[in-house]
């Protein structure tokens, strides 16, 4: 007596049958799965903006600005960053790693957090936390003639998510749907501007970490588009959505 089996014909049926189904569901889950280097990001750029604002309200770091070599005049004579010198020489700098004004914030930045390895050049100050995040701080010295020292710093952050995985090292772009490298801008009031547009989505979107697939779309609206402002009120308004509908359910 032969068992009857499956023919090649019902075999073929069945494997059409269940790719139809694995397209249907693939991207309903893909909005059911964490966007881990969105959480990654986010929690860089939240170190980033905490720690920025203790260095900058910290006056034995920099100076107030209403202080001129030490002294109290009442006066602006310089104004965040541009303070770049202290009252008193930061205990944690030394010969090795200086607070000179070039490296200065970068370095008092990462003794701040806990950081695994670390290296400075003449304008550059470059560690890795202990979270596996690499940090490349390079600090920019531009003329503004409306600070009172007529100068400014700017501090450009690039982080890497992902160091280890050499495969998306970029930012992102037509050519980089899959980026682990964020840039920001620290300004010289100490104001974050995240610069690139992956990040500028996620900023504006900083709590769903299921919303992958709607990032990327709106991340290509602005690379694609001259008019950042516009793409960026797109992305403030289905924010605002998003946290209207999560409020209104839980009613």
């Amino acid at each position: 007596m032969f068992k009857k089996g499956f023919t090649l014909q019902e075999l073929l049926i069945t494997l059409v049958i269940i790719g139809i189904i694995a397209a249907i569901a693939v991207p309903s889950l893909d909005g059911l799965v964490p966007d881990k280097t969105k959480s990654m990001y986010m929690k860089a750029f939240n170190t980033l903006s905490r720690v920025t604002t203790e260095i900058l309200d910290d006056e034995t770091l920099y100076w107030p600005e209403y202080y001129d070599n030490g002294v109290n005049i009442g006066t602006k004579s310089c104004y965040g960053l541009s303070c770049d010198a202290s009252p008193t020489d930061y205990p944690k700098c030394n010969t090795s790693w200086s607070c000179k004004e070039e490296t200065k914030f970068g370095s008092i930045f990462a003794t701040k957090v806990n950081v695994i390895t670390k290296a400075k050049s003449d304008n550059t100050v470059t560690f890795t936390t202990n979270d596996g995040i690499d940090w490349k701080m390079e600090t920019v010295t531009k003329d503004d003639n409306n600070l009172p020292g007529k100068k400014a710093y700017n501090i450009n952050v690039t982080i890497n998510v992902k160091p280890d995985d050499a495969t998306h090292d970029c930012t992102f772009s037509a050519t980089c749907k899959k980026p682990q490298k964020f840039t920001f801008d620290i300004a010289n009031d100490g104001e974050i501007t995240p610069t690139d547009a992956l990040g500028l989505v996620y900023s504006q979107n900083p709590i769903d970490m299921h919303s992958a697939k709607e990032d990327k779309e709106l991340a290509e609206k602005i690379v694609g588009k001259d008019d950042m402002a516009k793409a960026l009120l797109e992305i403030k308004k289905k924010a605002v959505s998003k946290t209207d509908s999560s409020t209104n359910d839980t009613k």
